[in-house]
C-alpha cells in the first residue's frame, strides 16, 4: 500500500516535471545547423572512414561537430 502510494506521487512529481520542460522543436537542415552530434557504431572500419569523410566536410562548412563511436 506504502509502496503504491509512493509510486503514484513519484509519478506525479515526474510528470509535473516533463510538463515544464517545454523544448523547441523544428526541423534543420545541414546548411542551417551550427552544432551537430553524431552516434554511430564503430565495428566497422569503413563506418569509421564514411563518418570522418563527413567530419571533415562538417568541419569545413563551420558546422561544430561531436562524434562519439560505440
Amino acid at each position: 500500500m506504502l509502496k503504491l502510494f509512493r509510486n503514484k506521487i513519484r509519478d506525479f512529481v515526474v510528470a509535473k516535471i516533463i510538463n515544464k520542460s517545454k523544448r523547441k522543436k523544428s526541423l534543420m537542415t545541414l546548411t542551417s545547423a551550427k552544432v551537430i552530434g553524431i552516434l554511430f557504431n564503430a565495428d566497422d572500419t569503413q563506418d569509421i572512414l564514411k563518418v570522418k569523410s563527413l567530419v571533415k566536410y562538417l568541419l569545413s562548412k563551420n558546422i561544430e561537430t561531436h562524434v562519439l563511436g560505440f
